[in-house]
């Protein structure tokens, strides 16, 4: 897929102007009062070619630098789009497992759960009617959960 954009994603907040806070952001660095659409947590994605155009446009001097990382990739991500890039942004969970994505931060209770149900694909090769194994989905009592 071109202009791949995947993580778990903050919508609409707001830049911390409080200089003792780890996330503060000086109105001298980014002026405006949202924050554009950015990834957050252990992991996100760019394919090959948003990091191409990310390296090109810091040679060119088209793209700043904010002190936070993932703030300055979703203003990148913005500058892609506004420049005509179609950029495909993909959700996934930012902790735990969900159907294709396993991410740190599991329970105990999950990590034994999520072992007993790959022990169940591979050693009797069968699925025994689990259709994900992870133990709990965004849509089945939350993220962390443990609603099968």
């Amino acid at each position: 897929t071109r202009y791949y954009w995947g993580g778990h994603f903050a919508h609409g907040g707001r830049p911390i102007r409080e200089a003792s806070n780890k996330n503060f952001l000086p109105t001298s660095e980014y002026a405006e009062s949202k924050l554009p659409t950015f990834a957050f947590g252990p992991a996100y994605m760019l394919s090959g070619d948003l990091t191409d155009w990310v390296s090109k446009g810091h040679q060119d001097g088209k793209l700043n630098k904010l002190r936070l990382e993932d703030v300055s990739v979703g203003l990148w991500m913005r500058q892609a789009q506004e420049s005509g890039l179609s950029v495909l942004r993909d959700s996934f969970p930012g902790m735990g497992c969900t159907s294709g994505y396993h991410i740190h931060e599991m329970t105990q209770d999950q990590m034994r759960c999520l072992w007993k149900n790959e022990q169940e694909l591979l050693v009797n090769n069968t699925d025994g009617g689990i259709a994900n194994i992870c133990c709990g989905c965004a849509d089945q009592g939350g993220l962390m959960g443990l609603g099968r």
